[in-house]
């Protein structure tokens, strides 16, 4: 399953009582506060889907096939945002590692050029010394 390139912010106003209570729940089970929230729109999410289930009383769950599927969609709506995590910070490796890439080439180009010259002047130096040598020979 492809994700979205784009977070889908969600905002809610709630209660000052059951938004303390929330972060009071999270701090109690040391949970990162935005990890524990996707956890809560999935749970509510599967908990709103098994409503469908009471109203038809021979396709109701069990107790512990119910929890097993709260724990399920929980894992799942994290899981879904840290891959789309990984998918951008992948994306921006991806073009850190371009540049990189890009830029020692551009080294490497500039490295032979400053060899050639190098070669170039060292080459010079070489017939300057001779002609020193052949001017010391006439003079001396």
């Amino acid at each position: 399953m492809l994700m979205d390139k784009e977070i889908t912010k969600l905002e809610i106003e709630i209660a000052p009582d059951t938004a303390r209570d929330l972060q009071t729940f999270f701090d109690e089970q040391d949970w990162d506060r935005q990890e524990a929230l996707r956890s809560l729109v999935g749970a509510g999410l599967m908990a709103m889907r098994l409503k469908t289930f009471d109203e038809n009383p021979e396709k109701v769950l069990s107790t512990q096939a119910r929890a097993r599927w709260l724990e399920v969609e929980q894992d799942l709506a994290v899981l879904r945002f840290r891959m789309f995590e990984l998918e951008q910070a992948n994306s921006r490796w991806e073009m850190s590692t371009g540049a990189i890439k890009t830029q020692n080439i551009a080294f490497e180009q500039m490295i032979r050029a400053k060899d050639q010259e190098l070669a170039e002047l060292r080459r010079i130096i070489e017939e300057k010394d001779k002609e020193i040598e052949r001017l010391k020979n006439l003079a001396g």
